[in-house]
């Protein structure tokens, strides 16, 4: 039986837990008349949520109401369910069927029964991303958009076509839905805006193009605007499920939109009870059409408002937290009422209710350490440093549970970057939000590879090797580059001419695709490095990508939609992996677990596409999917897990946790005071259709959005219950922001202004065993014990902790050999030989280190060396013409195959200007009467080292690029450089590998070119193939010429080496190959001045010394163990930021 207005409810006990202890103003709530509408207006903290559910308890408790007839709302779905799960356990085994809901959610069983009374389909609930893509639709399908829609200047056609317009018009359509203007309406006020015209049109045109395609097709505020007109339209038939409604209670009332709100209304209006709970200061939704003012009231401003109500005691925090709280509250503009503000903390905090729970009420240990702190940081990875610090230190000294800990952000793009921060340091996390399934490469490649199998003639190398790379794969690009050239090579070898593209296309399509490219065992690439082993990732994941191609195109001849996804996801089996990463956590669990969110997104949007849309096809879904700009909402569950929160203020509403930490409070990030629609207006229009003012300035717009930016900011504090961190960053770019400096509140010890914390202890297993380690170490330089460290690092590499155990340890062994890398002492037969390169020579003298790494595995072919080889290669021939020239380079362009196509264009472009270089030098040698002699001539010279302890062959062999003959100048030694780089002239005449020819034609050690296989060359050889026997006088010289930098050359000349340069460079070169070897050089006072001379211009040397003694003058320690020198200061920094950079730094073995 109801109760009239004026009847008080005596407090009757329910079967479900007990009820919580209220204060007096939260009593007053429940003591008021069961059918008084009422408005409860509190602080955060004040328990306004407990008073909902005890209002709910108390009023079916009394008999006011059954359970049947009570509804909560609040603003969003997790909140609702979260709702849900706390009434039922208050309400205990009274309650049935769905008890709290969202506005939408009410909204769409209203519209949903109308509907269906009048034989029409359900309704369907447009989103974001619908409504941008027939947007898109409506614009790029017409020629002339703008005069077609009548708009004005500054909107153009390229105006149009973008995302931001297209955002600013949705944000204007939810403005008209939410407030009920039409278009004609909104023509009428292109008085104030004359773009609204335009604007007008064009909405009308998706109106009714909607109309045409998705009969019953709502927006969220028309969905809302249509339920609350069946209300009022169907008073008193009483055959609408709502009708067994009698009290409506609303949680966080300042969430509400204008929608909502007449929602309510009409509620109200059909005899429901409406109670709301809220506090205007906490808003997060005013982007979004929020009001903060509905939580002050929710009728009509001609009606009288309902009584209202102040809770005045906050329970969820102390006084600390309240007054961080307070100081941002009390700067915001008022809307509507500003007495709770006054409330006051607790003396006695309250336990959170049991559904937020995590590792138990209040610890008393460590409360009193802290409550609010702020902490500035150097840099965006700083901050996330000291934000994990923190997170950790609570969770391991004072047991906080991970899921009772979060860190908000303004904007949900800063998300991701924290996430991945703090997953380094081992803090687990997890986002409120979905991911964003449109970018991430694994949902990508999904949809690719769906679109692929339906229609296989969309192949092409580029999206094959795109497929071979993403996330379902992971094959490398250098393993890409192996598997082309083996395909390449097999073809060649067959005969044939198609392109590595054309091939990895076939080896898709065609079962036997692979055939002949696999070694003879699974050893290893052969001797050439073409030919592969069968289990090699790029064949294994080739034929995994083919087999998966045919199932999915299978599926995809009958299938729907979300069956050909699937069948492509199955096919390609990483969901097992994932998850174990997932499971694993740390950086790459954090990596899985968000690319299992992301596909478990795209499903969900593909169950509700074929729901709604029976016939779509993948063709269709797959062009949609990839024209969307705006994300799907995602029905999906997710799991819930032990994990910090990360979220922004508007996903933690209704929400508490033990441990806050408030990030990246900067200047012109929080509070971001950007006017949002500047060019379609909706907040305009908002103003006006609400008779706000329309004068207002842009310093009163600002001073609107800073309020709305502080709600923001006051709402994700208040989130806090013991502890509250607020971060920010100060450097070159800016500082903390207004919000930031409102906070009175002491700097945490770390950060930048809070002092050095002496007893900071590792917070990681990766920080422990580090720390483990180096005391360890530090006791045994000291001679002291260190059992205690040594037992600790045994129990941690018991449990498999990475790095404890010493075989993980680098440097502890000792080396496998000391022994040079060639036998210095001949034994019974021919010495060893020592082989020097002449381009290495001055690459070892720079560091020895950098050398060794290159030269014994470090080293790799890039597209740039790919690029100098072909321009050597276009130079040992007698074209026709540039064109013929070209044309032979083009057809050999495969080899480059850079890994993205911008940098194949570009290196394209360049090789063509280098040709044209090499071109113009030809030319003009040829018009000076230059002759070229011989191209690409290889040489061995052989330097004998016999000395006390020493006797091997220093064996020095190369290729010539050219040798060019001119009746006065002599014979000169050309080298073609295709570096942008250009020595200087001092350095040219120092250069030690032009040294290098210059002796090798001075020792007549220039060989015969190499042999080519009959019809494979493609013009004539310039080089006839004649001895090349240079006498010493005849030698002119050598010189770099440099093609790199276009059109035009740069020449640097070494002069003709004499007699005594030729035995100084001799020197050099056998200290460079003993040196190779590994064998250490140790100073000799009676050579220093020769060494330097040596080193300086590549030539001068010892006057006098026979040749085979050279090695006489090179002091070598034999006994001492192989070893080779890096010179950071002089190479390693150097190389920093130029063209090539050292070895040493970059090459995993020697880095890890």
């Amino acid at each position: 039986m109801s109760e009239g207005a004026d009847t008080v409810m005596p407090m009757t006990e329910l079967d479900g837990p007990q009820r919580a202890a209220l204060d007096p103003s939260q009593r007053a709530v429940l003591e008021a008349p069961a059918a008084e509408p009422l408005v409860v207006v509190g602080a955060p903290g004040t328990g306004k949520t407990t008073a909902l559910v005890e209002v709910l308890a108390h009023r079916v408790a009394g008999g006011a109401y059954s359970a049947d007839e009570i509804l909560a709302l609040a603003p969003a779905r997790a909140q609702a369910a979260r709702l849900r799960d706390r009434i039922a356990a208050r309400l205990g085994g009274t309650v049935s069927g769905t008890r709290a809901r969202t506005p939408q959610s009410l909204a769409f069983e209203i519209v949903r029964e109308q509907r269906a009374a009048a034989g029409k389909q359900p309704p369907v609930l447009l989103t974001g991303a619908d409504d941008d893509a027939l947007i898109r639709e409506l614009v790029e399908g017409s020629v002339d958009p703008v005069n077609r829609y009548g708009f004005a200047s500054p909107v153009t056609s390229d105006v149009l076509r973008l995302a931001g317009f297209r955002t600013e018009l949705r944000d204007l359509k939810s403005a008209m839905s939410e407030y009920d203007v039409s278009p004609d309406e909104l023509a009428s006020y292109g008085v104030h805006r004359p773009v609204w015209r335009g604007a007008a049109n064009l909405i009308e045109e998706l109106e009714t193009v909607l109309s045409l395609q998705r009969d019953g097709a709502y927006d969220v505020p028309g969905l809302l605007l249509e339920a609350a007109s069946i209300l009022h339209a169907e008073q008193g038939i009483g055959r609408l499920a709502v009708d067994r409604l009698r009290l409506v209670v609303v949680d966080d009332a300042q969430e509400l939109t204008e929608a909502a709100r007449r929602l309510l209304v009409a509620l109200e209006a059909r005899g429901v009870t409406v109670i709301t709970f809220g506090d205007p200061d906490i808003a997060t939704g005013t982007f979004r059409g929020g009001g903060p003012e509905h939580a002050v009231g929710w009728r009509p401003r001609e009606e009288p408002a309902p009584r209202r109500l102040l809770l005045t005691t906050v329970h969820r925090h102390r006084e600390p937290i309240r007054s961080a709280i307070a100081a941002v509250t009390a700067r915001i503009g008022a809307r509507g009422e500003g007495r709770h503000r006054a409330a006051l903390a607790s003396t006695t905090v309250s336990p959170p209710p049991d559904h937020e729970k995590g590792a138990g009420a209040l610890a008393a240990s460590g409360a009193g350490d802290w409550q609010v702190r702020v902490a500035i940081a150097d840099s965006a990875v700083a901050e996330a440093r000291l934000i994990a610090a923190t997170l950790r230190r609570l969770h391991l000294e004072h047991g906080v549970a991970w899921s009772d800990m979060a860190v908000l952000a303004r904007s949900g793009a800063a998300l991701p970057t924290l996430a991945r921060l703090l997953a380094r340091a081992e803090v687990p996390t997890s986002a409120v939000r979905a991911p964003d399934a449109g970018a991430d490469p694994a949902v990508a490649a999904i949809v690719s590879l769906a679109g692929a199998a339906a229609d296989p003639a969309s192949l092409t190398g580029e999206v094959i090797e795109g497929f071979l790379s993403s996330p379902l794969f992971g094959v490398d690009a250098m393993r890409v580059r192996q598997l082309r050239r083996a395909l390449r090579k097999r073809e060649v070898e067959s005969g044939g001419g198609r392109s590595a593209d054309e091939l990895l296309v076939e080896a898709i399509v065609a079962p036997a695709g692979t055939v002949g490219i696999e070694a003879p065992t699974d050893a290893g690439p052969d001797t050439t490095g073409l030919s592969l082993p069968a289990r090699h990732p790029a064949i294994v994941a080739l034929r995994r990508l083919a087999a998966l191609l045919r199932r999915a195109g299978q599926v995809a001849r009958d299938g729907a939609a979300d069956e050909v996804l699937w069948a492509v996801w199955e096919g390609a089996g990483v969901a097992d992996r994932w998850r174990r990463l997932a499971l694993r956590g740390g950086g790459d669990g954090e990596g899985a677990d968000a690319r299992l969110d992301a596909v478990v997104t795209l499903f969900d949007v593909a169950k509700r596409v074929v729901e709604r849309t029976p016939d779509t096809t993948i063709e269709n879904f797959v062009m949609s999917w990839e024209q969307r700009d705006v994300e799907s909402d995602s029905l999906a569950s997710r799991a819930e897990r032990e994990a910090v929160t990360l979220a922004t203020p508007a996903s933690v509403v209704g929400r508490e946790f033990r441990a806050v930490v408030v990030s990246g409070v900067n200047e012109g990030t929080w509070p971001n005071l950007r006017l949002r629609d500047t060019l379609l207006g909706a907040g305009h229009l908002i103003d006006l259709v609400t008779s706000r003012a329309d004068d207002a300035s842009v310093v009163d717009r600002r001073r609107e959005v800073l309020d709305d930016e502080s709600r923001m900011f006051a709402q994700a504090l208040s989130r806090a219950r013991e502890w509250l961190l607020v971060t920010a960053v100060e450097s070159d770019d800016g500082g903390p922001s207004i919000l930031f400096r409102r906070l009175d509140a002491p700097h945490l010890p770390g950060s930048r202004y809070g002092g050095v914390r002496q007893d900071i202890l590792p917070s990681t297993l990766r920080e422990l065993t580090a720390d483990l380690r180096r005391r360890a170490r530090d006791r045994a330089v000291r001679g002291d014990d260190a059992d205690l460290e040594a037992a600790a690092l045994a129990r941690l590499a018991r449990a498999g902790v990475h790095g404890a155990h010493p075989d993980s340890w680098l440097g502890l062994r000792e080396p496998s050999t000391t022994r040079p890398l060639v036998d210095l002492v001949a034994s019974g037969g021919e010495p060893d030989a020592i082989s020097v390169s002449p381009s290495a020579i001055e690459r070892f003298e720079e560091c020895g280190v950098e050398w060794f790494v290159t030269s014994h595995g470090g080293g790799d072919t890039s597209p740039e060396m790919t690029l100098g080889t072909l321009v050597h290669a276009a130079a040992e021939f007698d074209f026709r013409s540039r064109a013929a020239r070209l044309d032979y380079v083009s057809s050999r362009f495969d080899e480059l195959r850079a890994e993205a196509p911008w940098r194949e264009a570009a290196m394209h472009g360049r090789l063509a200007l280098m040709l044209d270089a090499l071109e113009g030098y030809v030319e003009e040698r040829r018009a000076r009467g230059v002759v070229t002699l011989a191209t690409e001539r290889p040489f061995v010279v052989d330097v004998p080292v016999r000395r006390a302890g020493i006797d091997v062959i220093v064996r020095m062999r190369g290729t010539i690029d050219r040798i060019e003959g001119h009746p006065e100048e002599g014979v000169r030694i050309v080298d073609l450089k295709t570096s942008k780089t250009v020595v200087t002239k001092a350095a040219a005449e120092a250069h030690a590998q032009l040294a290098a020819y210059q002796l090798a034609a001075r020792r007549r050690a220039i060989g015969q070119p190499r042999a080519s296989a009959d019809g494979d060359d493609p013009a004539p050889r310039i080089d006839g193939g004649e001895p090349i026997d240079v006498a010493p006088e005849q030698l002119g010289g050598a010189a770099l010429v440099f093609l790199g930098r276009g059109k035009h050359t740069d020449v640097r000349v070494q002069p003709a080496m004499t007699s005594s340069q030729e035995l100084g460079f001799e020197r050099r070169l056998v200290r460079a190959a003993l040196g190779m070897a590994g064998l250490v050089l140790v100073p000799d006072s009676d050579h220093d001045n020769d060494n330097d001379n040596d080193r300086d211009n590549g030539m001068r040397g010892a006057v006098g010394s026979p040749a085979a003694e050279a090695s006489a003058l090179v002091p070598v320690d034999p006994g001492a163990p192989a070893a080779f020198t890096a010179a950071p200061e002089s190479h390693c920094e150097s190389s920093f930021g130029g063209v090539s950079v050292c070895r040493i730094h970059i090459v995993p073995e020697v880095t890890e």
